[in-house]
């Protein structure tokens, strides 16, 4: 992903404090908590980026919303960007944070996609073996999409290996297609 140079820059410098001051899995923790309230819900995005609403007063909303489930340390950087005109940035700024925190850790972003919902067990043994294969910590997300209709699509960092069903009907499609011509 590309980055703008304002959330690289805000996102080290909040990424330098964190470690400084010891609080580095506790800011990590609170930038996992805000991306996902990015992702699933579309509204907070929306509030916190209105140019209608008040720097203030945004402040103010996210002061109460997050009370008692961020960090002193988070919600300074956050208030810090709101008063500096950057909220815009902020997503960018916490999905920048947590791509240094994986490189601080030796970690990989790993995205397991599939048709249907993964249990518990079998999260465990796909993160045990890709941990082997990739001789490195994995940060594993699982995903359903039903539109797959089966198989998976497994994203590693920026590499991307699809072996879903919808995928190989899309390309027997296509070669029909040419075949026609």
């Amino acid at each position: 992903m590309d980055y703008s140079a304002i959330a690289v820059r805000y996102s080290k410098a909040f990424y330098s404090l964190s470690v400084e001051k010891g609080l580095l899995d506790d800011a990590k923790k609170d930038t996992d908590l805000l991306l996902s309230l990015y992702s699933e819900d579309d509204s907070f995005g929306t509030i916190i980026c209105s140019p209608i609403i008040k720097s203030k007063d945004k402040i103010a909303i996210l002061g109460k919303a997050l009370s008692g489930r961020i960090s002193e340390l988070s919600m300074n950087f956050i208030k810090l960007v709101i008063n500096n005109g950057r909220v815009e940035h902020l997503e960018a700024m916490f999905r920048y944070f947590a791509q240094l925190y994986r490189e601080d850790k030796g970690m990989k972003s790993v995205v397991f996609t599939s048709a249907i919902e993964m249990d518990a067990n079998t999260y465990e043994k796909l993160k045990t073996k890709l941990e082997s294969e990739l001789n490195a910590k994995i940060d594993l997300e699982s995903k359903t999409n039903p539109e797959l209709i089966g198989g998976f699509v497994l994203r590693v960092d920026d590499k991307q290996f699809d072996a879903s069903i919808a995928s190989k009907l899309q390309r027997i499609k296509s070669k029909l297609i040419e075949a026609e011509v």
